[in-house]
């Protein structure tokens, strides 16, 4: 596993545990899961998808987690999580909260991004989406707006 993967787990362990979220763990894989499978209603067919991270908070509704941490913010990388919650939603799962994790120099960026794509999806498609939080991978949340 390469450091940056590393820190990646790291900060999103972080989180969880700041958040007091109960973590979703994979126990083959001997860490916490991040793999979220939606099903249709109406045909019973599975999608996949993968996250950095998950867990349930008091509520038990879930909280997806991604850090951007690896590389430059990819756009079509955040734009494609983003799409997963729509499909999350159309498969009736609750989602409370997605967190996303940068370095603190990229907060502006992130936030930039997803609220343009939230835009376009509210807005245009009618997607209510859940609440988006901004951390850094020292564990300090940043505000949405």
């Amino acid at each position: 596993m390469s450091r940056k993967k590393r820190l990646e787990q790291l900060a999103v362990y972080k989180i969880v545990k700041i958040k007091g979220l109960k973590p979703r763990f994979d126990t083959y894989k001997k860490r916490y899961s991040g793999e979220v499978v939606c099903v249709c209603d109406k045909t019973g067919k599975k999608l996949k998808m993968i996250w950095d991270g998950s867990g349930y908070d008091k509520n038990d509704k879930l909280v997806l987690i991604e850090a951007e941490l690896i590389n430059d913010l990819n756009i079509p990388h955040i734009h494609t999580h983003l799409s997963r919650i729509a499909c999350m939603q159309g498969a009736n799962m609750e989602i409370s909260c997605l967190i996303w994790i940068v370095f603190p120099s990229q907060i502006n960026n992130i936030r930039e991004i997803v609220d343009n794509y939230l835009h376009f999806f509210s807005v245009v498609c009618s997607v209510k989406f859940p609440t988006i939080e901004y951390w850094d991978d020292t564990g300090k949340q940043y505000p949405s707006h």
